[in-house]
């Protein structure tokens, strides 16, 4: 919570007791000294946008955007890999089937909000 604002990640530390003993422990405000923003500012100067996009984009958020895709492709082969398709034999074929349709169900929507919905963004992250 810096100026007294709300921070992303920061609530527990905006509505609790504990930022009174952060600030007295770093000073009258919390976040960054002068010492400390002085020093980031001298690393990066001179650094662009253009720089960015040539040095970080293909070195470090292309490997993440594809972990991102692989991670997802776990995800739904996990689901796969907790059938206990024993148990299921022994209820019947009705529990059996409402299980692969609802596996199914899932599959296209997931799909086809990953597509339509936020094809965008997804599509934004690798440019």
């Amino acid at each position: 919570a810096r100026n007294n604002q709300a921070v992303i990640g920061d609530w527990q530390i905006k509505y609790s007791d504990y930022k009174d003993l952060i600030i007295n422990k770093q000073g009258t405000v919390a976040g960054y000294t002068p010492e400390e923003l002085k020093r980031i500012r001298e690393l990066t100067a001179g650094y662009s946008t253009a720089v960015f996009n040539k040095t970080v984009k293909p070195d470090l958020i292309m490997p993440l955007v594809s972990l991102r895709t692989w991670t997802f492709i776990f995800c739904f082969l996990s689901i796969g890999l907790t059938t206990r398709f024993k148990e299921l034999k022994a209820t019947g074929w009705k529990p059996f089937g409402a299980f692969t349709t609802g596996v199914a169900v899932n599959v296209i929507l997931g799909f086809l909000l990953s597509v339509f919905v936020f094809g965008s963004y997804w599509s934004a992250l690798g440019k």
